[in-house]
């Protein structure tokens, strides 16, 4: 797992994708234990960053935030999760 201290940047998530008998299946190095399955490609794609959150934040105590990287609609396997925390220090204070 990336050696980052999460609670004061941000981490980036490799997500590796497979098919196999018919199914869609995510994995991550980053994230030991880490399997996400689904027929559809789309719904892997839809449910990733949930997962992703779920089980980081259930491991770390970390509320954080999960975005793609990707840039087109090709699938890429980077992901960044952002601590909350960091995020309310970027975004300004409502005035």
């Amino acid at each position: 797992m990336n050696n980052l201290n999460e609670k004061a940047s941000g981490v980036l998530i490799t997500i590796n994708f497979e098919e196999k008998d018919g199914w869609h299946i995510a994995t991550s190095p980053d994230l030991p234990g880490f399997i996400l399955a689904d027929p559809k490609f789309d719904e892997i794609i839809d449910d990733l960053p949930e997962a992703i959150r779920i089980l980081y934040s259930s491991r770390h105590k970390v509320d954080c935030k999960v975005v793609s990287l990707k840039k087109d609609k090709d699938p890429n396997p980077w992901w960044a999760l952002l601590p909350l925390s960091v995020i309310d220090s970027l975004v300004p204070a409502a005035a």
